[in-house]
């Protein structure tokens, strides 16, 4: 599995009635074809405002209404309730015992 940060999309074309998209993986000099849902799910919707006059502001607003929770990105991922419960007892001890310099 490739672990993604960011995907360009470069252009489209049309396969079995899919709609295909040439992406760039940041970071390198890979291209591939991906499907829609694929685009979807690595990239986020894009944002409403973005030619409007105040973006910055704007599209903060947009993000702060599209967050998920933890347990939403988790579910999102496929993770187990024991993966997740066994994440968020790891957090809770770093931040109890943080490391010393």
């Amino acid at each position: 599995m490739i672990d993604l940060v960011f995907v360009r999309v470069m252009g489209r074309r049309y396969r079995d009635g899919a709609d295909m998209h040439w992406i760039r993986i940041e970071g390198t000099d890979e291209h591939v074809w991906a499907p829609d849902e694929v685009i979807r799910a690595w990239c986020p919707p894009p944002s409403p405002w973005g030619l409007s006059r105040h973006r910055g502001r704007n599209e903060r607003i947009w993000r702060q209404s599209h967050y998920r929770t933890p347990w939403q990105l988790a579910v999102s991922e496929g993770l187990s309730e024991t993966r997740i419960r066994q994440i968020v007892n790891e957090a809770a001890d770093f931040y109890s015992h943080p490391p010393s310099d």
